[in-house]
């Protein structure tokens, strides 16, 4: 059995890191977006921008870092140009849901920030896989 689980771990690891460090980014996102929207009573809408900056930084250090063990100070201003691009692209989709949600379907404000952050996470991780942080090597884990 451990030896399956290490199989397992040595085979997946990326993906599990990768799904800490976003919850991780998750909870700094909502604890960012509370704080705009109900400690100051910012409109949703600067709450998301807010949070969305905060996180972005974030999250490209634990991306950078921790799931792809990227220790290269070379190509480091690039990586976050592209990680910064794509963010821009997630930006730009989560206010078109989070209009779509709140304002045409009258979700809950908070509900449909968990729905659009989920829907976009999963294309986040092939994004900074195959893109920003693409691997040198073919052999390296999933």
């Amino acid at each position: 059995m451990p030896t399956l689980v290490m199989h397992l771990w040595r085979k997946y690891q990326r993906i599990v890191r990768f799904l800490f460090t976003g919850s991780i980014a998750a909870v700094i996102f909502f604890a960012t977006y509370l704080f705009f929207t109900e400690g100051i009573g910012a409109w949703y809408m600067v709450a998301s921008t807010a949070a969305f900056v905060v996180t972005t930084v974030a999250n490209f250090l634990m991306q950078k870092w921790f799931v792809f063990n990227d220790r290269e100070r070379s190509g480091t201003s690039r990586k976050f140009i592209l990680f910064v691009s794509s963010a821009v692209v997630y930006y730009v989709l989560n206010i078109v849901g989070m209009y779509t949600l709140v304002e045409l379907v009258q979700l809950h404000d908070f509900i449909a920030q968990v729905i659009v952050i989920g829907v976009l996470a999963i294309a986040n991780y092939a994004v900074y896989r195959f893109i920003v942080f693409r691997p040198d090597s073919s052999a390296e884990p999933v």
